[in-house]
């Protein structure tokens, strides 16, 4: 390469403010200009994060410039030899600190209307506490419990599914666990969190009983976290009569 590129690395939030982060050549003292084709350079550095930084959820932005630009303006990715509007690496999610404000319950916090004690995982590394259930006559809003036993690298995402005597799936929501805010590969273990998920009800749907049935699963490959007792792993909360 001709040119001397300097990396830079960001700390952001959610709403890409920069908390943290520096600029400098690779390796401190190994310019690009000096590199070979087909060298691999090893680079570990730490990010620094500014004090005032609040506990939560980060990611870090990657990037290069010419050392020469006077407005360090940051080169794009290159996608099938073409530039993209892309001009940084993204990795993350990262927790700085504790988790982020108001997400993880306290012991006198966790108040379930309905109390349960069922373990996901085989080891267990999620207990469903329980939940609450508010019904309308269109939608069903549940708010789940959850404790993390373990930690796990996967950030697991819940199903809901409501359904008939059959058994067919009238209705269903999906989502990331921690509501998006907090994915479960970045809980400590005890940490207690308070999810909701709201789905509606189809007025055409007819009279007679559902149930409803919550799970994890990674949706990755789809792959389900394993329920006791369970072969579709899967639990069922509840049997509910629609008038």
């Amino acid at each position: 390469m001709p040119k001397s590129y300097i990396i830079f690395d960001r700390l952001l939030d959610d709403e890409q403010r920069v908390w943290g982060g520096y600029d400098r050549l690779p390796k401190e003292t190994y310019p690009t200009n000096f590199w070979v084709p087909g060298e691999v350079v090893v680079d570990g550095f730490a990010v620094p994060i500014e004090p005032a930084a609040p506990d939560g959820i980060y990611n870090i932005a990657i990037g290069l410039y010419d050392e020469a630009d006077p407005v360090a303006a940051s080169i794009p990715l290159v996608q099938h030899g073409q530039p993209t509007d892309q001009t940084s690496v993204t990795v993350g999610p990262i927790k700085v600190g504790g988790p982020p404000a108001d997400l993880v319950l306290s012991e006198a916090e966790v108040t379930p209307e309905i109390a349960l004690a069922v373990e996901l995982g085989a080891p267990p590394v999620i207990l469903l506490r329980g939940y609450d259930l508010l019904r309308t006559s269109d939608t069903v809003q549940l708010t789940f419990f959850w404790e993390s036993l373990a930690q796990t690298p996967v950030d697991w995402s819940i199903f809901v599914h409501f359904r008939d005597g059959s058994g067919k799936t009238v209705a269903q929501q999906d989502g990331p666990a921690g509501s998006g805010n907090y994915p479960t590969s970045l809980w400590n273990a005890g940490e207690i969190i308070a999810d909701e998920i709201t789905f509606p009800i189809s007025d055409e749907l007819p009279s007679g009983r559902y149930n409803i049935v919550v799970g994890l699963y990674n949706l990755v490959d789809g792959t389900r976290l394993s329920v006791p007792d369970s072969a579709a792993n899967e639990i069922v909360l509840t049997d509910w009569r629609l008038p």
